[in-house]
């Protein structure tokens, strides 16, 4: 549908994923969707399988100076190669923000 996407997402099938700008910031949100969704039985879940490890690739206008994941303000390792950020999420366990600044 995309055929120059902002980013890509591999790992997992259950990996739903928005891009997002926040005045200088670029916000990747990636969403956790596994459990028995199909079960027209179930109304809530009591526990959602984490998902991951998830590769990430973010095109970039320029080197960022600072990449973190939220929740938790974590510091993210990354590397920055012609014009794309590219790091793993080990997991998201329901919803991840990468932000790069």
């Amino acid at each position: 549908m995309f055929p120059h996407p902002g980013v890509e997402v591999t790992g997992s099938e259950n990996a739903v994923v928005t891009l997002n700008r926040l005045e200088n910031k670029l916000l990747v949100n990636i969403i956790n969707l596994s459990g028995p969704h199909n079960n027209l039985r179930v109304a809530r879940y009591d526990s959602i399988p984490a998902i991951g490890p998830l590769n990430v690739k973010i095109k970039v206008d320029k080197e960022p100076a600072r990449v973190t994941l939220q929740p938790g303000n974590i510091p993210f390792k990354y590397k920055y190669e012609n014009g794309s950020v590219t790091t793993v999420i080990d997991h998201v366990d329901i919803h991840s923000v990468i932000v790069v600044e």
